[in-house]
């Protein structure tokens, strides 16, 4: 049970931080928003796909 809500606390903390990036893309690089958005997902996800792989 434990190890669930941590599972979600992450989930929850990742979704907000790529938002977050992605806000911060928009308002520095001005991209348009759904480019932020995939910079941004690709930016967040590159450390979590490289210690798997």
């Amino acid at each position: 049970m434990l190890g669930f809500v941590i599972l979600v606390g992450v989930v929850v903390n990742n979704a907000i931080l790529v938002v977050h990036q992605a806000l911060n893309f928009m308002r520095q690089s001005g991209m348009a928003p759904r480019e932020a958005i995939r910079e941004s997902v690709r930016t967040r996800v590159r450390p979590i796909m490289d210690e798997r792989g």
